[in-house]
C-alpha cells in the first residue's frame, strides 16, 4: 500500500494499524488519534522497494506514541518527518532482529527500544547510528550485536554525539540492561565513537558488555551503570578517550 498526501485524524484507535502490511508513507499527516499515529505490528514493516520509504510526514497530538514499528525497519525513516506533540514523543521500536544493513538517522524525537533488539543475520548486517541520534530503552531491555549470528554496530557520534539511555531522562542506574557485543560481532566494523551510554547494568554486567568481541570504543562517556561501566569477557577491545562517571561496581572489568 501507498499513503502519499493523506491526512488521518480522530481515529478511536491508531491512525494507521498495520497487520502484515508493508506500506510506503510519504507527505502525510497523522494527528489527534486516540492511540498511536502509526502502529505496524511485528509481522509488518515499511516498504523497502523504494527510497525513501517514510518521508515528509507529520505525526502529532496522538494519544500514545507517534509511531511504533519493528526495529528492522527503523532505517527506512529519513530525517524529514516530525514526531513531536504526542503523549509519548518516541519512535517506538518493537522487539525485532535487525537483519538488513541500515542507518538509523537522527530524528526530532528519540527512538525507544521497547523489546530486545538483535543485530545479526546470515548476511552480517551492519547497523549505523547517525550522529545526533538518541536511542532510549524501556526497563529490562537490551541490544545484542552479533550474539548468535554475524553483525556489527557503528556509532557515528563524531560531532553532536549519539546517546543510548533509559526511557526516563534523567534515569536511574539499572533502568535497562545495556549493550552487548557478542562473539559473532564483526570486530573491525564494531566501533562506538562519540557515544554516551548511561543508566544500564540490569544485566548484572555493565553498560557495555564485550563478550569475545574485539571492537572499539572511543571519545565516549560511560556513566551511571548499576554495575560496571564496561565489562569484558575473553575480549580485547580498543578503548581510547573514554570518560567514566558514577558506575556502581567500577569503570572497567
Amino acid at each position: 500500500p501507498v499513503l502519499d498526501g493523506v491526512t488521518v485524524r480522530h481515529s478511536s484507535r491508531d491512525g494507521v494499524n498495520g497487520v502484515t502490511a508493508f506500506p510506503l508513507i510519504r507527505n502525510s499527516t497523522f494527528s489527534d488519534n486516540a492511540e498511536d499515529g502509526i502502529y505496524l505490528d511485528t509481522n509488518s514493516g515499511l516498504d523497502r522497494s523504494a527510497s525513501p520509504t517514510f518521508s515528509g510526514n507529520v505525526l502529532t497530538r496522538n494519544g500514545e506514541y507517534a509511531m511504533s514499528v519493528p526495529a528492522d525497519y527503523a532505517g527506512e525513516i529519513d530525517s524529514t518527518s516530525t514526531f513531536t506533540g504526542n503523549t509519548f514523543d518516541f519512535i517506538r521500536l518493537l522487539a525485532d532482529t535487525v537483519s538488513v544493513s541500515q542507518t538509523w538517522q537522527a530524528q526530532d524525537v528519540p527512538f525507544l527500544g521497547s523489546g530486545e533488539i538483535l543485530v545479526e543475520g546470515a548476511s552480517g548486517p551492519a547497523l549505523t547510528v547517525e550522529d545526533g541520534a538518541v536511542v532510549r530503552f524501556d526497563a529490562g531491555v537490551r541490544m545484542i550485536v552479533g550474539g548468535w549470528n554475524n553483525g556489527s554496530l557503528f556509532v557515528d557520534g563524531h560531532t553532536a554525539g549519539v546517546v543510548f539511555s533509559s526511557r526516563a531522562s534523567p534515569g536511574t542506574p539499572g533502568a535497562w540492561q545495556g549493550l552487548q557485543l557478542g562473539d559473532r560481532c564483526n570486530d573491525a566494523a564494531t566501533v562506538l565513537d562519540g557515544l554516551t551510554i548511561e543508566y544500564g547494568g540490569a544485566n548484572g554486567l555493565g553498560n557495555v558488555y564485550f563478550y569475545q568481541c574485539d571492537g572499539a570504543i572511543s571519545n565516549s562517556t560511560v556513566r551511571y551503570s548499576s554495575t560496571w561501566g564496561i565489562y569484558r569477557v575473553s575480549s580485547s577491545p580498543s578503548i581510547a578517550g573514554v570518560t567514566y562517571l558514577g558506575n556502581t561496581a567500577g569503570d572497567l572489568f
